[in-house]
């Protein structure tokens, strides 16, 4: 009789960071390579390339999952980028909060979406804004504040 009336749009949507981390970590060993291939003279000549890189993909992954499955998904993945495992997680951490483009980012976001006064378009109008200010003053930081107290 439970079974029946449960709605599993809930359950689906639980389970979907899991099927995430094992399709990517099926890709792990294609993307270690490419790696090497692409970013490897790229990281060594820019320092900063690196962390660009993971701001923008877990900014991105953030905005579709929430921020806790991306660091789950991402963190173990770019932890193996650069030896400095500290730097790079604190990185992957603080992008995961960018979810300003999406109304699924937060339980925050989907809440005022559902009042129907802010259309999905609004996240997006705003978000990149918002999104691009914190992607440049994370890499300022990182590359600044963390190197000095470090």
């Amino acid at each position: 009789f439970f079974i029946t009336k449960m709605k599993f749009g809930f359950v689906w949507m639980s389970l979907r960071p899991f099927a995430t981390s094992f399709s990517l970590y099926s890709e792990y060993i294609s993307y270690r390579r490419l790696e090497d291939i692409i970013f490897g003279s790229m990281m060594d000549l820019f320092p900063f390339f690196s962390d660009f890189i993971v701001i923008l993909i877990t900014t991105a992954m953030a905005n579709i999952l929430s921020s806790s499955a991306t660091v789950a998904v991402l963190g173990p993945i770019t932890m193996n980028l650069v030896p400095d495992m500290m730097h790079i997680g604190l990185v992957t951490a603080v992008s995961s909060s960018f979810g300003y483009f999406t109304a699924v980012a937060a339980p925050a976001c989907t809440i005022i979406y559902s009042s129907g006064m802010i259309k999905a378009k609004d996240f997006l109008r705003v978000g990149w804004r918002i999104g691009l200010v914190s992607i440049l003053l994370l890499i300022f930081y990182v590359n600044t504040y963390w190197l000095i107290i470090n």
